[in-house]
């Protein structure tokens, strides 16, 4: 049986036969923790991804559905523009605290698709279970390359077409077939479904150390993601200005970061 695994969120609508991973922006949300692994056995070749594994990845849900986060400093917040109002305020909930956070899209999205990035600001610091590090973003332009092997994680379906149950975190590896453009295009193995907008994807190289290197912005539902490349030069720019705004830092992009993964 061919792996597939992972995808995105809500309404079906299609963009160059492509189904964003999510479609609904709503104005209100909450990001909550990752549930503990119950067991749950594999499904189109998914793996159940172990909470401690990625303390600073979360679930949010809105009234439209279901997307991923990442924590990626003290107080900033990666995913999707597509899953979210710009502007929209909500919350996020960790080890028993619940913060505001206020969400800001990547200023291209509403006329370019694949600056499919938004920064979430939290009013406070965001703890993580047991003093766990917030993730780091690639800053190197030479990764991924072509035929890297990159990890997929998300909250989403795991079933080609959308099918299956969602709400637990579940990761698989898939393989970069191409870049183009902002997007980092994967196929073979995993593949992004609805729930899994959002999320962060990570160089699997050897010589290369834990570093999220794209965010899961579409797919076909099947076997081809496309992942909006956090270290494009527009992208880059967009969560420099946002920190410096919002006089905060990120992960991978500032050297006063603090909590990052090394």
């Amino acid at each position: 049986m061919k792996i597939k695994n992972l995808i995105f969120s809500a309404v079906m609508g299609s963009l160059f036969g492509l189904l964003p991973v999510s479609s609904f922006a709503q104005n209100s949300f909450e990001m909550t923790e990752p549930e503990t692994s119950d067991g749950a056995p594999q499904v189109i070749g998914g793996v159940p991804a172990s909470k401690a594994d990625w303390p600073a990845t979360f679930s949010f849900r809105s009234g439209g559905g279901r997307c991923t986060s990442t924590v990626v400093g003290e107080a900033s917040i990666l995913t999707a523009a597509h899953c979210i109002e710009d502007g929209a305020v909500g919350s996020i909930r960790s080890q028993g605290v619940t913060i505001r956070v206020r969400c800001t899209h990547h200023p291209r999205y509403a006329t370019d698709y694949q600056y499919d990035v938004a920064m979430c600001l939290a009013d406070q610091p965001i703890p993580l279970a047991n003093g766990a590090l917030f993730e780091t973003l690639n800053s190197s332009s030479g990764i991924p390359r072509v035929n890297d092997r990159v990890i997929l994680l998300g909250f989403g379906c795991r079933q080609e077409g959308g099918g299956g149950p969602s709400g637990k975190l579940y990761t698989g590896a898939s393989n970069v077939r191409s870049l183009s453009g902002v997007y980092i295009v994967t196929s073979g193995g995993a593949a992004v479904c609805f729930g899994d907008s959002g999320g962060g994807a990570y160089a699997s190289l050897s010589d290369v150390q834990r570093r999220l290197i794209g965010v899961n912005s579409r797919g076909d539902i099947s076997t081809t993601s496309y992942l909006t490349s956090v270290s494009s030069h527009g992208v880059v720019g967009f969560f420099l200005d946002w920190a410096d705004e919002n006089s905060t830092t990120i992960c991978g992009l500032h050297n006063g970061a603090a909590g990052c993964q090394p």
